[in-house]
């Protein structure tokens, strides 16, 4: 109720939307969170401050054991206890464990906010979701997404990543994802739908156009790299395309796996 909202007209439906400076799913998701997953040996209340953009629960006890900061998306949930976990899902309160994180770091995301914050010194475990208004072109664009991609927390930090790099592989992405290079190149291949066979195949054609040339001498492997062809979309001078104008970093050679 202390919340403002901020109007956003759909234009493919033309639906309008209110979107709370903290949105709601998050919110939701961190308190049920810190009313499953608590330690409920340690006295002492669970906490909840706020400010018209930002929330913060702080809850007693830390991490199970195998869970921290660092891998909070990967590690598989483990609840202290299992009969309140059941009980909070029978109430419609609470979703399987382990799904939470998830649903709070795609819903912070797809408002254009930062993903959730997490924080513990082995006493408390508090989790601060920064808001504020929301980018309403990024939440149009989002809210016409499929809803396997706007709910997948991988997916979104992949879409995220994109508005500051013009390009990302899973070397770039590991760190974001909390996933080694392979496993983030997966993610990669799952939204995109195109597996190496098929990406080889695309890369043959831009070759075969000019639009790239092969600018190693290795055949296949991560090794093989591709550069600019004579027919490459240039940027007239003191123009832009699509946009932005590229930068330096952005006209380096790229390396792709054939």
């Amino acid at each position: 109720m202390r919340q403002s909202r901020t109007p956003i007209i759909l234009p493919s439906s033309g639906t309008q939307l209110f979107i709370a400076d903290v949105p709601e799913i998050a919110v939701r998701e961190a308190v049920v969170n810190a009313v499953m997953h608590r330690d409920h040996r340690v006295r002492g209340p669970i906490q909840v401050e706020h400010s018209p953009d930002w929330v913060s629960v702080r809850s007693p006890g830390g991490f199970v054991n195998g869970v921290g900061v660092d891998n909070l998306l990967v590690t598989k949930s483990t609840t202290r206890n299992a009969a309140l976990v059941n009980a909070l899902r029978l109430l419609n309160l609470g979703e399987a464990a382990g799904v939470g994180v998830d649903r709070m770091v795609a819903d912070m995301l797809r408002y254009g906010h930062r993903p959730p914050s997490f924080e513990t010194d082995g006493g408390y475990v508090m989790v601060t979701l920064r808001g504020g208004r929301p980018n309403n072109a990024w939440t149009v664009f989002v809210a016409g997404l499929p809803v396997e991609i706007r709910d997948d927390p991988n997916a979104m930090i992949v879409l995220t990543r994109l508005l500051a790099e013009r390009t990302v592989d899973g070397e770039s992405l590991s760190a974001a994802l909390l996933r080694d290079d392979d496993a983030a190149e997966s993610v990669l291949r799952t939204m995109t739908n195109v597996e190496p066979a098929t990406a080889s195949r695309y890369l043959g054609d831009l070759v075969e156009r000019e639009v790239l040339v092969k600018t190693s001498t290795a055949s296949r492997g991560p090794s093989v790299a591709y550069g600019k062809g004579p027919k490459f979309p240039r940027t007239k001078r003191g123009s832009r395309t699509r946009g932005t104008t590229p930068s330096t970093k952005q006209q380096q050679e790229m390396t792709v796996d054939e």
